[in-house]
């Protein structure tokens, strides 16, 4: 890891930026749905925006636990590339890597 620092920490920063967009993009869709599916089919609920901010708290920590198995995946993936790299490759390597 130490030798390829710059690698890792551009894999770094990449898998946070798409983790931010991931749990934003799940935890927002969850709540407007909610919001809309509420304010449609419960015309007497007068506040659709506390049950869609419940389901966003609910959708951001099943985000977070379904995202963080793609950051590990990943890592395990630049790892596992790297030391292939290293080791100079094997038959089963693809000539375009």
């Amino acid at each position: 890891m130490i030798r390829h620092a710059g690698r890792f920490g551009s894999a770094s920063i990449i898998g946070w930026i798409m983790m931010i967009l991931g749990k934003g993009t799940i935890t927002g869709v969850s709540m407007y749905l909610t919001f809309l599916f509420v304010g449609m089919s419960a015309p007497d609920v007068q506040q659709p925006l506390v049950p869609a901010a419940l389901v966003g708290i609910v959708a951001y920590v099943v985000g977070s636990l379904f995202l963080s198995i793609f950051s590990f995946s990943s890592t395990a993936i630049l790892h596992c590339f790297i030391m292939n790299e290293d080791v100079g490759g094997s038959d089963i390597t693809p000539d375009s890597l």
